[in-house]
């Protein structure tokens, strides 16, 4: 409605509309959430055709219907993967094809991940750019004959880290300035051809992109709150304020910029970084100042880890606040608990689990773990307890392994288990099973291109601190979750200042799955093991990612082990 408000007259000039976009045509990505989403309703409205492409086609297609039923103007799906080149000449094809022409493109579809330069591998600094960055270029390339050929107009979606460099957040701070150097580069290449390149450079938007990263409710609300500090105008933004800036920009009534990257960040570009309320000069050290991307690192009631350089020497002490030190109980942030001393998961006596950083030599390498599907029990009766009670008290665990000398100690060991992975996470988890050769480990469950006939996890697992010694396992389907995406599990920054130690192995296997050289190799199956930069003690929270490839083919399916260790 603001958008379609009349200029009051003024001599010399007509009242016109200031954004009217009947008859045009509009190209979309990453429409499917977020500001994408919001873009495409706003364009809806205001007269415009839609090309609207994503990922999910199940969510465009809910997104087309939405828009059927609103406006007059016709809303073309079109599902592509912008990493692929193939899926972007599609894309443009079907695009010219339905409407003989496009107007408008609004470069949207982008990714964030965390890293610093000594931590971000080459693998995720690809990724990065090839979504943030490669895929505006290409596309803009492609459709460059058809936008000169209407005097049309380009919107790219950069980020206030385009503008400003912000820690933690390489690759994404490179992507984004490469965005708003584009931008400014075609705006003078194709000013002579009457076709206007402009971006937009949003700050902390409520989108779905921090619950994606693990925050729940709690913890997003408290980060929501914390951007009225770090935002000169007091608040976050909202998709459709950013939608507004997207569409002046792509209407006649910006007929006059080109070349402009428009700042929709509530004045965050023009601001210092602030001190967090609270917190010490020394504290501040250690929090990175950009609220986009720290994963809920101020967030008053998820657990932040304290950087090695600056844990305790001893193990009794709580995990510390970035504002403050937390107190176990009766303090402002209850959910801030004590890590346990180290203890391996449940096995035999002599049993070990990969809970070790490397494996060891083979003469003396002990059985590791191979994972069986197991599905979460409705009930598990520990006594009087209520085991639908997930707030509950977790029952005292056995001190060790040596500990769990029978079946029924194994069996009650279990159950115990079971019952806090109840409480660490709601999506399908694998029970550990030990047997005697690495060669099965990660071949067992993924060396499969159909559906497993298992429980698996289409969306990214989010993990909780307990404070109780648990190891966990989940098999996630590629298909639906790019493993890129698996550091955002709720662990807070695996990738901060400072670094997560990293241990890369790769293994090779020929036909028959036995163990070989490269080069002769049928499948490779590479482990990346990360131990959480930020936790206390050091080791006690790691992570370990398997995937297998055949030739040029990466399975569907990954593996990712937790091992979150304790104290006592």
């Amino acid at each position: 409605a603001v958008l379609r408000r009349s200029l009051e007259p003024f001599p010399g000039w007509m009242a016109a509309p200031v954004v009217n976009l009947s008859g045009k045509v509009a190209l979309i990505t990453g429409a499917t959430s977020g500001i994408g989403r919001a873009t495409a309703v706003l364009f809806n409205k205001l007269g415009a055709s839609l090309v609207i492409t994503g990922r999910a086609n199940d969510r465009l297609q809910a997104l087309a219907d939405e828009l059927s039923k609103v406006g007059t103007a016709e809303t073309f799906p079109v599902t592509a993967d912008l990493t692929k080149e193939e899926d972007i000449k599609s894309l443009v094809e079907a695009a010219i094809k339905k409407f003989n022409k496009l107007d408008i493109l609004v470069n949207n579809a982008g990714i964030l991940e965390n890293g610093t330069i000594e931590n971000t591998t080459l693998e995720q600094f690809d990724h990065m750019l090839s979504v943030n960055l490669r895929a505006v270029f290409y596309l803009t390339n492609l459709l460059c004959p058809h936008l000169i050929e209407t005097r049309g107009a380009i919107v790219n979606v950069s980020s206030v880290n385009g503008m400003r460099s912000f820690p933690n957040v390489l690759a994404y701070n490179i992507s984004k300035a490469g965005v708003d150097q584009l931008t400014r580069c075609a705006a003078l290449e194709l000013a002579p051809k009457g076709v206007r390149v402009n971006c937009v450079n949003p700050g902390v938007t409520m989108t779905e992109l921090h619950r994606r990263s693990g925050m729940d409710q709690t913890a997003y609300s408290a980060f929501i709150e914390h951007s009225k500090s770090t935002h000169a105008l007091g608040r976050a933004g909202n998709p459709e304020e950013v939608a507004n800036a997207i569409a002046f920009l792509a209407s006649g009534a910006a007929s006059f910029i080109t070349g402009a990257s428009l700042p929709v960040d509530g004045g965050r570009h023009a601001m210092c970084p602030r001190r967090a309320r609270g917190m010490s000069a020394e504290e501040e050290e250690y929090i990175p100042p950009n609220d986009v991307d720290d994963n809920g690192f101020f967030a008053l009631d998820a657990p932040v880890l304290t950087p090695p350089h600056n844990q305790s020497p001893s193990p009794s002490l709580e995990i510390r606040s970035s504002r403050r030190i937390a107190e176990r109980s009766g303090g402002r942030y209850p959910n801030r608990e004590v890590l346990l001393r180290r203890r391996y998961s449940p096995g035999l006596p002599g049993d070990e689990s990969l809970s070790r950083s490397r494996l060891g030599r083979p003469l003396d390498r002990k059985p590791p773990i191979v994972l069986i599907p197991k599905r979460r029990p409705t009930a598990i009766v520990h006594g009087d307890e209520s085991p639908s009670d997930l707030n509950a008290k977790p029952p005292v665990l056995l001190k060790s392994t040596a500990d769990v000398t029978d079946g029924v100690s194994l069996r009650r060991h279990i159950e115990e288990q079971d019952r806090i992975i109840a409480q660490v996470t709601t999506s399908p988890v694998f029970r550990a099973k030990f047997i005697g050769s690495i060669v099965d480990v990660p071949v067992a469950l993924l060396l499969r291109h159909g559906p497993l006939d298992v429980e698996v996890c289409d969306s990214v697992p989010k993990i909780r601190l307990l404070g109780y010694p648990v190891s966990l396992s989940f098999i996630v389907d590629t298909t639906k979750v790019n493993p890129a995406d698996l550091c955002f599990d709720g662990l807070g920054p695996w990738n901060v200042r400072g670094g997560a130690r990293l241990s890369m192995t790769k293994f090779f296997f020929n036909k028959e799955k036995t163990k070989c050289a490269p080069g002769s190799h049928d499948f490779c199956v590479q482990r990346k093991a990360y131990v959480h930069p930020h936790c206390v003690p050091p080791g006690s929270i790691k992570k370990i990612i398997w995937q297998i490839t055949k030739e040029d083919d990466t399975c569907r399916y990954v593996r990712v082990d937790y091992l979150l260790l304790s104290l006592s």
